[in-house]
């Protein structure tokens, strides 16, 4: 066989090879593969496709669940591309790695305070708890930044990084005395109150004294009395004791009213100045019946009703008049028959 003959054959092998081998490899290409997937951590997301049958090139997606981020892949792949094109040439498993998304939180202060924590990196999703701390002489005010209101502590949810504010204020006590101390309430008895604060003070006397004045409010005399916080404040009731004046007595009857209708009304009226004190009983005689409904309730000039005593046959009272003018004992029978009353009465005149 000659060179030229033999060349001719070389080159027809090789020819023939390479028909086959690119042949096979196709085929390999073709072939179906099997896909499977997971994750790590479990609920740190998804994969799709998560898992199947598959030919040629499968693009695959990692999506993280809420709170996490997207690492890398493992197993069959590598990297941290994504999406992923994976040629199945072989049956593969392959790993998508997760983790949670850090979040920084800065926390500051205005003067008068800190915060705790002062400042941290948290995972995303954590509640975070902050405490705000007042200096001695302050008092917290409210939240700034990404927090609000005047909760504190407070907490805060990490989905992202997160600044907060805490403001502080200058504050002042107050306290409360009686003079003498079993004179009477204070409301309110004392507390804390920002700088620049106008607090409203109510005296509730105890019988028989009434109250005479203020030591340490802004208007001594008012009535109610008010204190404006621009220092530490102490305000004392000072209260007298009232006159007794004679017994006075009342006495009738109640029954029809002019039109001969049943539910007839009687005003007995006392005249008061501010702060008088009243003790006084009245009772019913019903001699036709024993159940006859009668009320009685005790107004003052403004008609607001002071005390109501119901249909109770036996009344006995002690009220203080807030305001100057004739209060009324009202006795109203709410039957056809009539009803006898007699009604004592003692008036205490504040002599302030």
């Amino acid at each position: 066989m000659n060179k030229g003959t033999i060349f001719v054959v070389v080159l027809v092998l090789a020819a023939v090879c390479s028909v086959l081998l690119v042949s096979r490899c196709d085929n390999e290409e073709n072939v179906v593969r099997q896909l499977s997937t997971s994750v790590v951590p479990s609920d740190g997301g998804t994969v799709s496709p998560s898992n199947g049958l598959f030919e040629g090139t499968v693009t695959l997606i990692a999506t993280p669940n809420e709170y996490y981020e997207f690492v890398e892949w493992g197993g069959a792949a590598s990297g941290n591309s994504n999406p992923l094109k994976v040629k199945m040439n072989s049956d593969k498993q392959i790993v998508a790695r997760f983790a949670k998304k850090n979040y920084e939180l800065q926390n500051s202060s205005s003067n008068g305070g800190t915060v705790e924590p002062s400042n941290g990196v948290f995972e995303a999703g954590t509640q975070v708890k902050i405490t705000a701390v007042p200096d001695s002489g302050y008092g917290f005010d409210y939240w700034g930044g990404d927090a609000s209101g005047t909760t504190n502590p407070v907490s805060i949810l990490m989905d992202r990084d997160k600044t907060v504010t805490a403001q502080f204020v200058k504050v002042y006590s107050l306290t409360t005395s009686c003079s003498p101390d079993n004179c009477g309430t204070i409301s309110p008895e004392s507390g804390i109150y920002k700088a620049g604060t106008t607090v409203e003070i109510t005296a509730t006397p105890l019988f028989p004294y009434c109250p005479k004045n203020w030591i340490g409010a802004d208007d001594n005399n008012a009535f109610p009395g008010k204190v404006t916080m621009n220092n530490d404040a102490s305000v004392t009731l000072e209260c007298c004791e009232c006159a007794m004046e004679g017994e006075q007595t009342a006495s009738g009857a109640v029954s029809k009213d002019a039109l001969g209708r049943w539910g007839d009304i009687v005003s007995i009226p006392i005249q008061l100045n501010q702060f008088d004190w009243v003790q006084g009983e009245l009772y019913w005689q019903t001699p036709n019946t024993p159940n006859t409904p009668i009320r009685t309730y005790i107004q003052d000039p403004l008609g607001n009703t002071l005390k109501d005593f119901g249909s109770n046959k036996q009344a006995n009272f002690t009220f203080m008049a807030q305001n100057d003018g004739r209060h009324n004992i009202v006795l109203q029978n709410n039957s056809i028959w009539y009803a006898d009353y007699h009604l004592t009465y003692t008036i205490c005149i504040c002599t302030k």
